[in-house]
């Protein structure tokens, strides 16, 4: 008879115990995993953190448990952190409708990535997904068939057609267009050519029109002295300076350097505020030269300044101190002043008499040796040629026993040479006698 194995028996109880152990261990590891997941996926849910960058999976269990779900695109027309609500502007119907922001609400730009609420401002156009019943927002995004259009200028505002118009773009606005400035609200009409702007808009219209810099005015005052006067403003705005005529500029700092012939640079930093005028005054501008203005009677006449002939009509650009100017012309006697210049402007003016003409009058007689009066004033005996100014001349030839000849003359460029024949006076009542023949042959 066989003796049973109680060794045997123990060792197979010992192994039983040891795989239940096992198994409640194994257990109780599921169990432990199994609520720390749910334990972090709760906190994860409630904190709802928002990373930029990061993007949420779409297929988000919160979502995947509504109903009754719908979608819209609107514009943001408000929004309420405090009361976690955003309105919005449907595109369609342009109504305006309040949803309710959750801390479970997906928020996210064009491309996807998070955003935090404070990022959705007034105008953007967005595409949302909402429970029906309860206006709760399930997602809230940044539309990708909106556009944009940042950082522009020269756009054209026609307030009759109610179009923007840029380069070759050309879009509606309507009453609900938003229009801000610095956070507020501004008049379309208001917008100018120097504006810089950032319109969104979806199609045909522009929905959110941010003015992001505006412009004044630099007014530069006394500046009438300063000759070729320019004005800078950096790399990007060069104007000619004209009195009374303010300059256009984006509002701002800005170095100006105002230079001309006549002055030392002048450089000054202007703060330029939308819509207001800065003023720069240049009465105590430190002048280097003068300007000298010269008036003539005769166009076209010659301007020479301590020697040196100028070129130009002027003003001429002239050292402080003594000066001589002197004017000439054709055919007019030169003129000349000394002056001492003191001031940034000098005026001289000058009236330039004509030249007298004149040339050779030769006057032949028959007989030779009669007094020759140009005039009424005896010039000499015949021959006679004398250097006389162009002009009408009364000649009379005057001799003894003749009697008194007398003609009026010409004298001009041509040839001014004469004859005149002299009368024997008889005396007897009967008249003169004929001339002696003396050889002459009348000129012609």
């Amino acid at each position: 008879m066989a003796i049973p194995d109680k060794n045997k028996k123990s060792r197979k109880k010992l192994s039983t115990s040891h795989a239940a152990f096992y198994i409640v261990t194994l257990l109780a590891g599921i169990v432990v995993c199994i609520v720390l997941f749910i334990v972090t996926y709760q906190t994860m849910s409630e904190n709802n953190p928002v990373t930029t960058g990061t993007v949420r999976p779409t297929n988000s269990p919160v979502i995947s448990t509504l109903r009754d779900l719908d979608d819209a695109m609107g514009v943001i027309v408000k929004t309420d952190a405090a009361a976690g609500a955003v309105t919005l502007m449907d595109l369609e119907s342009g109504r305006e409708t309040s949803y309710i922001l959750l801390d479970t609400t997906e928020m996210t730009s064009r491309w996807g990535t998070l955003m935090s609420f404070a990022e959705f401002e007034r105008g953007l156009i967005v595409e949302i997904k909402f429970e029906k019943s309860t206006m709760e927002l399930i997602s809230l995004s940044v539309s990708a068939q909106a556009w944009e259009h940042q950082f522009i200028r020269n756009v054209t505002v026609n307030t009759e057609s109610g179009t923007l118009s840029f380069g070759n773009n050309t879009y509606r606005y309507t009453n609900s267009t938003i229009v801000l400035y610095n956070g507020q609200p501004y008049g379309i009409g208001l917008i100018g050519p120097l504006d810089t702007l950032s319109i969104v808009g979806f199609r045909d219209t522009a929905w959110r029109v941010t003015l992001e810099s505006s412009f004044g005015y630099i007014q530069v005052n006394n500046c009438d002295l300063v000759i070729n006067g320019t004005l800078a403003a950096g790399s990007s705005v060069f104007k000619t300076l004209v009195e009374a005529e303010p300059i256009p500029m984006a509002e701002g700092l800005h170095k100006i350097i105002i230079e001309g012939n006549n002055i030392n640079p002048y450089i000054a930093d202007v703060f330029v505020r939308q819509g207001e005028t800065s003023h720069i005054n240049l009465a105590d501008v430190e002048y280097r030269l003068a300007a000298l203005y010269v008036a003539v009677n005769e166009p076209g006449s010659a301007v020479v300044i301590d020697g040196v002939a100028q070129s130009g009509s002027g003003p001429y650009m002239v050292e402080f101190g003594d000066r001589t100017v002197r004017v000439e012309a054709p055919g007019f006697i030169p003129a000349e002043q000394k002056i001492n210049v003191q001031k940034p402007r000098v005026d001289l003016s000058f009236n330039l008499q004509p030249e007298e003409k004149s040339g050779f009058m030769t006057i032949n007689t028959r007989p030779a040796g009669a007094e020759i009066y140009f005039n009424n004033t005896f010039m000499g005996y015949s021959p006679l040629t004398r250097f006389v100014v162009y002009g009408n001349f009364n000649v009379i030839a005057r001799m003894p026993g003749y009697t008194d000849t007398q003609i009026n003359v010409d004298v001009n460029e041509n040839a001014n040479i004469f004859l005149m024949i002299l009368v024997q006076d008889t005396g007897d009542g009967f008249g003169p006698l004929p001339p002696p023949d003396d050889g002459l042959e009348p000129l012609d």
